[in-house]
């Protein structure tokens, strides 16, 4: 995760993971994929899509099996990140109707509301994921209302 304009960068992202995450070493540069003590985060950027209020990021639910990655962790802009355990979306994408791009990998929507971030797809029930965020204290969600 390079230094973004859309949302937090990776030296940011690694302040607001909780202690029991770090250290990080990076195995997997391409895809994105570190070995923490809790096992292997694949890190994912989105900023917020305005007028919606919404992340959005694809994933490939068959890598996420075969790298036996335990963790997603995905910026939410400025405000944060969700850091969602790989079971839960694993889970989600089994059985809920979600839709998928040309390359196979599945959409993954969140919306923001109100404090809130729910998981969701045209043909799927929702799924909130708000347990799972860590907001950015420093808070440069001002951006995130440009």
């Amino acid at each position: 995760m390079q230094k973004s304009n859309n949302c937090l960068s990776y030296d940011r992202v690694l302040t607001l993971l909780p202690m029991g995450f770090k250290p990080m070493n990076i195995i997997n540069s391409k895809q994105k994929l570190y070995q923490s003590p809790k096992g292997i985060i694949l890190l994912k950027e989105s900023q917020i899509y305005r007028p919606q209020n919404v992340l959005w990021s694809g994933v490939d639910k068959d890598m996420l099996l075969e790298k036996e990655v335990s963790f997603l962790c995905m910026t939410a802009g400025f405000m944060g990140i969700l850091l969602i355990p790989v079971e839960c979306l694993i889970q989600y994408i089994e059985n809920n109707n979600v839709s998928t791009l040309k390359n196979g990998r599945t959409n993954l929507r969140i919306r923001t509301d109100e404090g809130r971030f729910v998981l969701y797809d045209t043909n799927a029930k929702e799924l909130d994921l708000t347990n799972y965020f860590i907001q950015n204290e420093y808070n440069e969600s001002f951006q995130d209302s440009i």
